[in-house]
């Protein structure tokens, strides 16, 4: 009998085991499983801010591509603006105390995207000066009435000695509509 209790209380001993580290792997996987659920369910949550970030950029942009005719009226669309626009760069290049060098393309290029681009002019300034004055010629290139897409800004120490600074800006003057033989529409 006493064998048969010992048989008995082993039996149980080794079940009660087996369902204890049963119990406990499954709390594990609970706890894993739980963890995993948290993080999907914020990444859902993350998706559903950018979704509606992006619906919005949508209603935006079908706003402003409304308004293209109105504001494209308002580029430059001949030589003599194009010249005016290079005058108001020299005028502030000075004025910030820089020695400006400017080269622009010989004609205008598509900039944009297949069925929605406008005209624009490539343009590179190089400017030679202090710290300074580099910060106040492109405080003041962000301030002109011209629509300007700067590609590249690149500010290297000059060889020469002294707190001078080379600075190059690469951009696109955006322009007016151009009729077919290349002459911009009036």
């Amino acid at each position: 009998m006493e064998n048969r209790q010992k048989k008995t209380m082993m039996t149980t001993l080794l079940i009660l085991g087996l369902v204890m580290s049963l119990g406990g792997w499954m709390v594990s996987m609970t706890r894993k499983d739980l963890l995993l659920k948290r993080q999907i369910n914020e990444e859902v949550e993350n998706l559903k801010a950018k979704k509606i970030e992006l619906d919005k950029l949508m209603v935006d942009y079908e706003e402003f591509d409304g308004l293209t005719p109105l504001w494209t009226k308002w580029l430059p669309r001949t030589e003599e603006e194009v010249a005016r626009f290079a005058k108001e760069v020299e005028r502030l290049s000075s004025d910030s105390g820089l020695v400006l060098e400017t080269t622009f393309d010989d004609f205008p290029k598509k900039i944009g995207g297949k069925d929605n681009y406008v005209q624009g002019l490539e343009v590179d300034w190089e400017l030679k000066g202090g710290y300074g004055g580099m910060v106040r010629f492109l405080d003041g290139l962000e301030r002109m009435n011209y629509l300007l897409k700067v590609r590249k800004v690149s500010v290297t120490k000059s060889k020469e000695e002294g707190t001078q600074l080379n600075m190059i800006v690469s951009g696109v003057l955006l322009m007016g509509e151009l009729e077919e033989k290349g002459e911009l529409k009036k």
